[in-house]
């Protein structure tokens, strides 16, 4: 008996032996879904994006590659196995998806917990970008959009209100004159010096009375013009246009006075009256005018001996006066064309003609800005002025600016702003 018994040991005990090695060669069978993990420690990120992308559109059905770790693993899996039942091909296929998911969601909480990152000398297109900002509001289902389409879906972006521009001055007006209606309103119904916007009111004066091409006679006293000037002389003969261009492109003092004294209907006094009655029908009821430039008049008392008591009287309106007496005036096609352009030439009709070149001092026509038209002034009373309109993707905003200290940045500020609204 005893040496039977150890005949069927020797025998029994291979036996044995093969089936506690198929029993573990199945066991090892689900580490299929562990298979992956050896390749994707050596990875990059964005090598494991990739490589996730090409294992998820891997259809189920499909016969899996002679060299893939899944056909591995199935190999493995049936070598002394016999016993068991041949695993599916759909089997590794649905455990490596549920893989792909931990790896997706993992993945997209990196995603939304850090600013996307680029290596050295790679371009990322915008097209297959796989990180999202925290800021668009996008969770981790979007990330797996994104990885499984390879684009970003489009989404309607959110965007804040822009903050009111901070400017220093004394009153502004923003008016969107498509609408009617007041972006940014600030101290805009008191009467402020304006000093040359007056001369968007001369010019509509001129151009309302006067023939443009008749010849003004510049004054012998025309030297005397404080400044800006143009510069022309005692005795040249001008054309009322050329005069025109020289108002507005330079903002001649000197083309003012000209042109207010070659009045034909009561000379500067008559010109003056006109120019207080427009203000009138405009509906500007703060508005004054002493002077066709913006200059102040200077008064002295008559026993006044020292400079100091000198009075002082400035055209005076509103920043919403302003901006009635500036949309008016644009909506002459000739003011409008005039103060679009940066320079212009014109000779006298004099036996020795003089020729005269005119330069803006209109510093938005230097900044690509869509402007259709402006007129800035300054004395030393009314500080900088300055009203604009610009008109983009068929809307037109009206800027008033008075008295601050940098009105050309003040006016582009308040229409980039005024752009996002």
């Amino acid at each position: 008996m005893t040496r039977c018994n150890r005949a069927r040991a020797s025998v029994l005990c291979p036996g044995y032996f093969a089936i506690l090695v198929a029993l573990f060669v199945a066991a090892s069978c689900p580490l299929s879904t562990h298979a992956l993990e050896p390749a994707f420690q050596d990875l990059s990120m964005e090598r494991l994006l990739n490589r996730a992308r090409q294992f998820r559109v891997v259809p189920a059905a499909a016969p899996l590659h002679a060299k893939s770790p899944y056909a591995t693993a199935r190999q493995d899996a049936n070598v002394g196995a016999r016993q068991k039942p041949r695993v599916s091909g759909t089997a590794p296929i649905l455990a490596h998806t549920s893989a792909l998911g931990k790896i997706e969601n993992l993945t997209g909480r990196l995603a939304l917990n850090r600013p996307p990152q680029t290596r050295k000398g790679a371009a990322q297109s915008p097209a297959t970008s796989e990180h999202v900002s925290a800021s668009t509001g996008t969770d981790s289902s979007t990330v797996s959009r994104i990885i499984a389409l390879g684009s970003a879906p489009s989404s309607p972006r959110l965007s804040k209100p822009a903050a009111v521009p901070r400017v220093k001055a004394k009153a502004l007006l923003c008016l969107d004159c498509s609408s009617n209606e007041v972006l940014l309103d600030q101290n805009s119904a008191q009467p402020l010096p304006i000093a040359s916007i007056t001369k968007l009111v001369t010019a509509m004066v001129v151009i309302d009375d006067m023939n443009l091409d008749e010849v003004c006679e510049a004054p012998q006293d025309i030297r005397k013009i404080e400044k800006h000037v143009v510069g022309i002389r005692p005795g040249d003969r001008i054309k009322a246009r050329d005069l025109l261009h020289g108002l507005l492109i330079e903002s001649g003092n000197d083309c003012a006075e000209t042109l207010a004294r070659s009045y034909p209907k009561g000379g500067r006094s008559g010109f003056l009256a006109a120019m207080n009655q427009k203000a009138r029908e405009l509906g500007a009821v703060h508005t004054r005018f002493y002077t066709p430039s913006g200059l102040d008049v200077k008064i002295r008392a008559a026993n006044a001996a020292a400079e100091d008591q000198i009075a002082k009287l400035s055209n005076t309106a509103s920043a919403q006066d302003v901006a009635l007496i500036a949309r008016k005036a644009f909506s002459y096609p000739l003011i409008r064309q005039i103060a679009r352009m940066k320079t212009y030439t014109f000779r006298t009709l004099n036996p020795k003609p003089r020729e005269y070149k005119l330069v803006s001092n209109d510093k938005l026509l230097e900044r690509g800005l869509p402007v259709e038209g402006a007129k800035t002034g300054y004395t030393d009373a009314a500080g900088k002025c300055i009203v604009a309109l610009f008109k983009d993707h068929g809307k037109e905003r009206l800027i008033v600016v008075l008295n601050t200290q940098r009105h050309f940045n003040a006016a582009e500020k308040i229409y980039r702003w005024a752009s996002q609204q």
